[in-house]
Order: C-alpha cells, then structure tokens, then sequence
C-alpha cells in the first residue's frame, strides 16, 4: 500500500494554497518520501496536519521524513530547502537522503544553498571562528538513475520533461506491482 499526502496544489504565483508538492508513505516500512520542498516548509506541514482527515497515520513532520526528493529548482518546488536540512541537522542531529536528477542536483548548492548555508559560526561573537561546510554535511545525496532507482519497496522512474531548468517527472510504485501507483 501506498499513501499520498498532498501537501500543495497551488503554482508558483497561488496566494491561496501552498506550492505544489507532496509526500509518498509506505506504512509497512514507514518510508516517507517528500517530493518537492516548497517555500515555508515548516507551515506547510502545519497546515497539511491541521487540515487531513486522516488520523490513522502520524502527523507530518521534519523530523520523520527522512528523504527528500527534488524535481526542479524553481523556488516554488525547492525554495523550502535550506529550512528542511537546517532543522534536521540542528533540531534533529540526523542527516536527510536527498535524491534528485544529477542535473537537478548538481546545482542546487552554488545557486541555492551555499550563500546561507556555507559557512557555521563556532563562537557566540560576529568576529568568532567559522567551519565552512558543504551540501555533504547537511545531507546525504543519491543520483536518480536514469531509468530506475530503488528506495527502500519504492521503485522510481524519472524522466525529463519540457521545462525551462532540467526538470524530472516521476513514476512511483512498490516493488513487485506491475503497475505504477503515482505519477508527478
């Protein structure tokens, strides 16, 4: 079984939802995959637990999503980033797998993270020692391959689509089903 939290429907100018994104759970092995990090992160699970019907499952939190998956670098998917790997790394102390196309990846630390995230301040003075840091230390990261790549029961196949960035869609299933049960 799979289950799908919908966490944004909305596009990259919605005022009214948040930016579309979502996690994928399998309850038996309690993978939880999020897929996309959109601005404001911490409020958008807020929100989604505050909102969901169901009860069954354990709320949405930083601290239990272990694996993050990102599609693209347009703000509205990943600009909620630096928020996830800061809190897992201060408030939880565990390192998060982030999984993404090579050439989603590849950029992401110059372009979106270095300028924040580079450079940790080991004293509690403005002119104290600094430790510069790397995507490395924040994070694990995993290349989806170009056909499938396994995590954990799931079965990820990514594709390019016709974007401005490199951009990947996905097909989601549990190994051993012979048809997908997501597609983004």
């Amino acid at each position: 079984m799979l289950r799908v939290h919908v966490t944004g429907v909305g596009d990259a100018f919605t005022d009214r939802y948040h930016n579309a994104s979502l996690c994928v759970e399998e309850p038996a092995s309690g993978l939880r995959l999020m897929i996309d990090c959109p601005p404001a992160f911490p409020r958008v699970l807020a929100d989604y637990n505050r909102r969901r019907e169901d009860s069954t499952s354990r709320a949405l939190a930083v601290d239990n999503i272990d694996h993050l998956l990102l599609t693209h670098l347009h703000g509205d998917h990943c600009g909620g980033t630096e928020a996830y790997l800061y809190m897992r790394r201060f408030l939880c102390d565990r390192k998060p797998l982030l999984l993404g196309a090579a050439e989603v990846l590849d950029p992401l630390w110059p372009t979106r993270l270095c300028g924040g995230m580079s450079e940790l301040l080991l004293a509690p003075t403005s002119d104290g020692p600094r430790r510069q840091l790397t995507l490395t230390d924040y994070c694990d990261r995993r290349d989806l391959e170009a056909g499938v790549t396994r995590l954990g029961p799931l079965r990820i196949e990514r594709r390019f689509t016709i974007h401005h960035i490199p951009t990947t869609a996905l097909r989601i299933s549990i190994e051993g089903r012979a048809r997908p049960l997501l597609g983004y």
